[in-house]
């Protein structure tokens, strides 16, 4: 029976249709035209040989996405008539490795330049394993891959099965993104098909399949240097394409009339880098006309407003802004703005913003009237820490508060009150950056504290806006100021710094004794005299007692009720009997040197005593008799006069001998007067 013949329609030269024209079809020319398929689908119209030809000029990757655009292509494409045309296309490419000895050309392709993952199909693996053959993700690798070190600490006993097993088939030493250990890595697949054939023909499986593994290595080898070089490409290639894109917006620019800005910028190199780093200048895309348009604007606005910080940084007498107002603590403490703050009159000082801030830190509201957050700001309870300064285990984790007391690691907690904490020196200094408000600023070393840097070896240590960042509350510490506030006798909910100060009272850890008789002599003689002293006592202010119970004492301030004495202060009628002040110790109120305040100089935390800063600004400043206020003044929140810090309470011996020689004297009165009636009594 003869085949049957297909009808196509065919023009004529007049441009009618003729029907019932057979065409024959043959093994070098085929039609693949389909009843179903559009009439206008001209690849699937063309000879094959026309589609082969095609194919071979194109990327191996875009042979490939060709084959899937429909089944017809597919047919054509994934035929073993095609092969030539997958050479081909793999020749343009400079360079490119053929497959290896059992790989096809469009799965070498696939394994090449497809991004899938070959177990599940659906995650992304960005580079193939050239040694294993395939795109493992995280997910599959722990299915699919097995390795040798945690298959022999699986299964010991099988150590050298696993071992000769793994010395034929193909193996990767690397990490794997799914598996923790990084070791020899081998399909799990090819290892199950060995293991199989151990018992059988070993001996010519391993042969076979150690040739086998030699020609995989030696060809994976060559593979991946291929592909560093394509990465290497690729990279100056998308620097190139970033370079033009640059010029480009800067010859636009130049166009428009902002030659003279572009200079400025180039004249401060973070300012040239910014212009680099613009979301809109760091593409790849090419420049069009359209493009142009959509960015122009956005362009201008940028080269126009550095323009501007450039010319004036540009200025040979400019003042840093650093040297324009004092901080924000010291500017409200004026006598001339202290009425103005207090009325809220002044909203464009910052003062309500400031207390806004300071309001959020300490009750974890944002929108806080100023004199609510200043009332908050000072109670007691509200203490404050900073998270720079301090290092400490954090509450809520038990497994961190654990470690730390296992461990027995420094607790190093300094607690803030209102208002030292707002002259807190991390609050206005820092690691400069280079944004603010989303503009770069220039290395100012107006800002730069050299004191700092030349003692931690810095370079990039200085002066920067206030900021309640770096303040926090910590659970345990406010926990702890709230049992001293109820041991003082005051209402954590209303006491506030000043009352706890006023009270005067002491605070004595019972979990720190002191030793005994410090003015006890060593002789054993007096062994009986030393038995008898009363142990030496240390007694702090409620300021320091909070911080000695957070540093020495934070796994147990549970128990702090039980281990702690309050006296009412130092007088002699309100100690313990029998003891006397031995020694007190006052805080050290802060000064800051006038001429040295916003310069690199300035000590952010002041000088301790007048005597130190008088002897900083007679040997830095030349001044032979510096004057407070005029030279030097009190820091900021600093008390009026010096608190009571510590109190050492040591035995009264010398009261004790008092008493005892007053009982003596009692005593022998009374038996003379005994005595003495007793005669009288006999005459």
């Amino acid at each position: 029976m003869p085949p049957r013949s297909s009808k196509r329609l065919k023009q004529t030269a007049n441009g009618k249709e003729k029907e019932n024209v057979p065409v024959t079809t043959t093994s070098r020319r085929r039609s693949m035209k389909k009843a179903g398929n559009p009439p206008n689908t001209t690849l699937a119209d063309l000879p094959f040989d026309t589609l082969l030809e095609v194919a071979g000029h194109l990327h191996p990757l875009d042979v490939y996405n060709l084959a899937h655009v429909n089944k017809t292509l597919y047919d054509a494409l994934m035929s073993k008539s095609s092969i030539g045309a997958w050479r081909s296309a793999r020749t343009n490419l400079a360079g490119f490795p053929a497959p290896l000895e059992g790989i096809s050309e469009p799965a070498w392709v696939h394994l090449v330049y497809v991004k899938i993952c070959h177990f599940c199909w659906v995650k992304t693996v960005k580079a193939p394993d050239f040694h294993l053959r395939c795109r493992v993700c995280p997910s599959c690798a722990h299915d699919n891959l097995i390795g040798y070190n945690p298959a022999v600490g699986a299964h010991p006993e099988d150590k050298e099965k696993i071992r000769q097993i793994f010395a034929i088939i193909p193996t990767h030493y690397a990490g794997y993104q799914g598996l923790k250990e990084k070791t020899q890595f081998a399909l799990l697949s090819e290892y199950n098909a060995a293991e199989q054939h151990m018992a059988v023909d070993w001996e010519a499986y391993a042969q076979e399949c150690s040739g086998r593994q030699a020609k995989i290595k030696a060809h994976a080898i060559i593979c991946e240097k291929w592909r560093e070089q394509c990465v290497s490409q690729r990279e100056a290639d998308l620097r190139e394409m970033k370079k033009n894109r640059k010029t480009a917006i800067y010859n636009k620019l130049i166009e428009l009339g902002y030659e003279d800005d572009l200079k400025h910028m180039k004249a401060f190199d973070t300012m040239y880098q910014e212009f680099l780093r613009h979301p809109r200048v760091k593409g790849t895309n090419v420049l069009t006309t359209r493009a142009w348009n959509n960015i122009q604007d956005e362009m201008i606005t940028f080269a126009g407003t550095r323009s501007v910080l450039c010319h004036w940084l540009k200025q040979p007498n400019r003042v840093s802004p650093t040297k324009l107002y004092p901080s924000l603590p010291d500017f409200c403490s004026f006598k001339e703005i202290m009425p103005y703050w207090i009325n809220q009159m002044t909203s464009s000082l910052g003062v309500k913003t400031y207390s806004k801030r300071l309001g959020k830190v300490v009750t974890g509201q944002d929108n806080l009237h100023p004199d609510a957050a200043i009332q908050a700001a000072k109670l007691a309870r509200n203490v404050l820490i900073c998270c720079r300064c301090c290092s400490f285990p954090d509450p809520g984790d038990q497994r961190h508060w654990n470690k730390w007391r296992k461990n027995g690691w420094t607790i190093t907690v300094a607690p803030l009150f209102y208002p030292e904490s707002l002259t807190h020196k991390c609050c206005s200094s820092g690691y400069l950056s280079t944004y603010d408000n989303g503009i770069t600023m220039p290395s100012d070393d107006a800002m730069k504290l050299s004191s700092i840097n030349e003692r931690f070896g810095s370079s990039n240590f200085g002066r920067m806006k206030w900021s309640a960042g770096v303040l926090r509350k910590q659970e345990v510490v406010t926990t702890i100021v709230r049992r001293v506030i109820r041991l003082a006798g005051l209402d954590p909910k209303t006491a506030t710094v000043d009352d706890m100060d006023n009270r005067h009272q002491l605070f004595e850890c019972k979990w720190c004794p002191m030793e005994t008789g410090s003015d006890a002599e060593d002789s054993e003689d007096d062994s009986e005299e030393e038995d008898e002293k009363l142990p030496d006592r240390l007694f702090y202010n409620w300021r320091l007692y909070v911080e000695h119970v957070s540093r020495h004492h934070y796994f147990d301030y549970e128990d702090m009720k039980s281990h702690v004495e309050v006296i009412g202060g130092h007088e002699d009628d309100e100690l313990p009997d029998g003891y006397r002040v031995g020694d007190t110790m006052n805080t050290k109120r802060m000064y800051e040197c006038i001429h040295c305040r916003c310069r690199p100089s300035e000590m952010l935390h002041g000088w301790p005593g007048s005597m130190a800063v008088i002897s900083h600004i007679t040997s830095n400043h030349a001044v032979e008799d510096p004057e407070e206020d005029v030279d030097y003044c009190l820091k900021f929140g600093q008390p009026d006069s010096p608190r009571q810090e510590r109190v050492y309470l040591f035995d009264d011996a010398q009261s004790r001998i008092n008493e005892a020689c007053a009982s003596i004297a009692a005593t022998s009165a009374l038996m003379i007067q005994m005595v003495t009636l007793a005669m009288l009594s006999r005459i």
